[in-house]
């Protein structure tokens, strides 16, 4: 589900977290969908995933809704939002 937020500057919040929390139980990858159309991505193995509901995925800079727009299965997040990805589009996946 997309949310539609108006005057909103639209960011990057992976630098933001950094310099806020430093080094805490927050976890933030960013990456780019390696084809366009990509469904599953499997650049978070490397997260140890302990509650999904603790996630935060960010695509260009617009958070979505986990079990809504995304799933994560296996340490794999699948997306299932309403449009399909592109390769240059910047993903920001963050766990705490």
């Amino acid at each position: 589900m997309k949310r539609i937020i108006r005057n909103y500057v639209v960011r990057d919040p992976k630098p933001i977290l950094d310099s806020i929390i430093g080094s805490s139980n927050y976890n933030a990858i960013t990456f780019n969908p390696t084809v366009d159309n990509q469904l599953i991505f499997e650049d978070i193995m490397d997260i140890n995933i302990s509650n999904e509901e603790k996630t935060e995925l960010y695509v260009n800079g617009i958070r979505y809704v986990v079990n809504v727009d995304y799933t994560i299965e296996n340490n794999k997040l699948i997306w299932g939002g309403s449009f399909v990805m592109k390769k240059d589009y910047v993903l920001v996946f963050i766990t705490r």
